[in-house]
């Protein structure tokens, strides 16, 4: 019979199949991660099955009928990891065999697997105990230490007393070695098991995602031969990814003036960010693209290549182009637009002028002047907007200061009689708000000129033109001539041009218009801004 340490070491020995079984266990692991619970313990029941019994071959005496081996261990893991129903496969199959080797040590035999099995079932619901390594350690022990009653109902209590201390040592040492040794193993399969599977779970996931790219990605090894490309290579370049892979990059060039600086800038350690490139189609044409790219590089901080996604511009390069033309060709049309508008106003201006030389009426000539007046405050508007960068507004500062030779020539004040100070701040106004506020500009000016400062008096016009807030420009003319006569009611006047001005300031304007009178006439007039929109 063998006891002591000679049972420790044979039972040792017998632990070599473990490797075998770790191995198996790996193998099947993977195999069955799909299947369902059931199906899973019934396949891990028959693998632990089949070396439980394997373990059973290796008999080592140590009572009169009793033989020992590792097959307690086997099955306390099969309940550990297989779990119940393989548990309950092992155990079945085991006592069946154990049941026909007969001995007097049969039926302990079998206790001691059923004590097995109760020991793995507990052991699974307590998995969490594997995740260290003394806590393994210590489930190991207090398993082997669970079974060794199963030596009790071998021959008389006595005898059975007897034996379990005498296995208590060398048996329970080997098979809590046993447990701890295989499930370390066991524990370690699943996690690097899991961890293949969950790679290559990310991996199929990338594969599609890298698949499925509307654009084109890529990397290059260190010397810029291209290692992995997107499928949408074909789309965007007419090459398949086969025909890429190897080739280096620059051999997909188009020859703009900007391709080369891209492997340049990478080595410097800076990140392409949209990046414009040509790039040459397999069927030779060239197109726009635009590329994101970073440099990669190891652990050591050499570089190992570049990554990056390309995407193809050229419907909107085209877009872009045919946008700018149209925005030239509507330019070009407005300028033309505005430059026959201010001819055909001279030209009008000019009719008048002739009919009214013609007629030699002293009234007609100062209505036609009048007319004329106004029709050139208009078209000083235009003939700046076709001198302008903009197409739709101009500087009123500037539109004011060249209004204002405009009334004094149209006003018949000698020169040096009026004087005018200006305080304009640069305000741009739309083509809308420009044309309405010279009309008021010239007609006030032009009345200063004609009625403010009569015979031989001389005087002064102020205009001062400021923001009052953000929606509100404020524009105020004041002379110091001698104001409006007695009785005078400026708002109720039949006057064409006092009442075409109140009639601009408030409606087109959407001003207030206040008028004071007394040491000279005083004109204030609130008016909105931006009350019409950018037209271009």
């Amino acid at each position: 019979m063998v006891s002591g340490l000679a049972l420790f070491v044979g039972l040792f020995n017998n632990l070599a199949l473990l490797i075998v079984l770790v191995a198996a266990y790996g193998m099947l692991y993977d195999r069955v991660g799909k299947l369902g619970r059931t199906k899973r313990q019934l396949a891990f029941g028959l693998l632990f099955s089949l070396f439980v019994l394997g373990f059973m071959q290796v008999k080592i005496p140590v009572f009169e009928g009793v033989l020992v081996d590792q097959r307690n261990a086997v099955i306390i893991m099969s309940g550990a990891f297989g779990g119940p129903l393989a548990d309950l496969l092992a155990t079945l199959s085991g006592s069946i065999y154990r049941a026909l080797l007969g001995g007097q040590g049969a039926f302990g035999g079998i206790v001691g697997m059923v004590l097995s099995l109760v020991a793995g079932t507990l052991l699974r619901s307590r998995r969490r105990l594997f995740d260290a390594g003394w806590k393994m350690a210590l489930s190991s022990v207090a398993a082997a230490i669970f079974i060794l009653p199963g030596f009790l109902p071998i021959g008389t209590p006595r005898e059975g007393w007897a034996l379990m201390k005498a296995m208590a040592l060398p048996y329970g040492s080997a098979i809590s070695l046993g447990i701890f040794i295989g499930s370390l193993l066991l524990a370690n399969e699943e996690r690097r098991s899991d961890a293949q599977a969950e790679l290559r779970d990310s991996e199929a996931k990338y594969r599609e995602l890298f698949e499925s790219l509307i654009d084109l990605g890529y990397r290059t090894d260190e010397e810029g031969r291209i290692a992995i490309v997107s499928p949408s290579s074909e789309r965007i370049l007419g090459f398949r990814p086969d025909e890429v892979i190897g080739k280096p990059l620059t051999d997909f060039y188009g020859g703009g003036s900007r391709d080369s600086e891209l492997f340049a800038i990478l080595e410097r350690g800076e990140t392409i960010v949209d990046h414009e490139i040509h790039l040459a189609r397999k069927d030779g044409t060239i197109i726009v693209a635009s590329t994101n790219a970073r440099a990669i590089r190891d652990s050591s901080g050499r570089y190992i290549g570049v990554t990056g996604m390309v995407r193809d511009i050229t419907p909107l390069k085209r877009a872009e182009e045919g946008f700018r033309a149209s925005v030239s060709e509507r330019e070009t049309l407005l300028m033309e637009l505005y430059h026959r508008t201010n001819n055909n106003m001279q030209i009008i201006s000019s009719f008048l002028k002739l009919q009214a030389d013609a007629l030699g009426d002293p009234k007609v000539d100062e209505l036609a002047q009048s007319v004329s007046s106004r029709i050139h405050a208009m078209s000083l508007v235009y003939e700046k907007l076709y001198r302008s960068n903009s197409l739709s507004r101009i500087n009123v500062r500037e539109y004011i200061e060249e209004l204002l030779p405009l009334i004094e020539a149209y006003g018949g004040a000698p020169e040096g009689k009026v004087s005018v100070e200006l305080d304009l701040e640069d305000i741009d106004f739309v083509i809308d708000s420009a044309v309405p506020l010279g009309l008021v500009v010239n007609e006030i000016v032009g009345n200063a000129y004609k009625h403010a400062f009569p015979g031989d008096r001389k005087g002064l016009v102020r205009i001062a033109l400021r923001r009052r807030d953000a929606e509100t420009i404020l524009l105020e003319i004041d002379d110091d001539g001698v104001g409006l006569p007695p009785g005078f009611d400026p708002y109720a006047t039949p006057s064409f041009g006092i009442s075409t001005m109140l009639s601009i300031a408030r409606l087109q304007m959407r001003g207030s218009v206040e008028i004071r009178s007394g040491e000279g006439l005083s004109y204030r007039i609130a008016m909105r801004d931006r009350l019409y929109g950018e037209r271009v």
